[in-house]
């Protein structure tokens, strides 16, 4: 990664409709940066400015948002954080995944997780396409 305004790297790729789509702190040396590219969201695992993994994300919506932080399977809480989309069941504070994966930060790796029996709190819902 460039140490460039996002307006530069934006407008240098704006054949392939480049979007910086925001980031997330995941801890003081992983941050998770979502970029849109030809039509597609992919998020990046950055430690100070190399790009470690990448994901292409599935599409979401309102009714499948996009998460980032810790879930519970079975009412236990996971030590690790998770970056998912969510199956929005309206008024319901923990929501059940589609999609998920770990976010393994010894590693810095993002991995394929179960979503059977995952909740995630509607709290850390992050999605910028409207949200709940």
């Amino acid at each position: 990664m460039t140490n460039e305004s996002v307006d530069v790297i934006e407008k240098r790729h704006n054949d392939l409709g480049l979007k910086d789509l925001g980031g997330t702190e995941i801890s003081e040396r992983l941050f998770l940066v979502s970029w849109q590219i030809c039509g597609d969201e992919y998020v990046l695992l950055d430690v100070n400015g190399t790009v470690r993994d990448v994901l292409k994300f599935p599409p979401h919506s309102k009714l499948t948002p996009q998460f980032i932080g810790t879930c519970e399977i079975r009412g236990h809480q996971l030590p690790d954080s998770i970056i998912a989309v969510l199956d929005n069941k309206e008024g319901n504070a923990m929501i059940p995944a589609k999609f998920a994966w770990k976010i393994d930060e010894n590693r810095m790796k993002l991995i394929k997780f179960p979503v059977e029996g995952l909740l995630c709190p509607r709290r850390d819902v992050i999605t910028a396409d409207g949200g709940l």
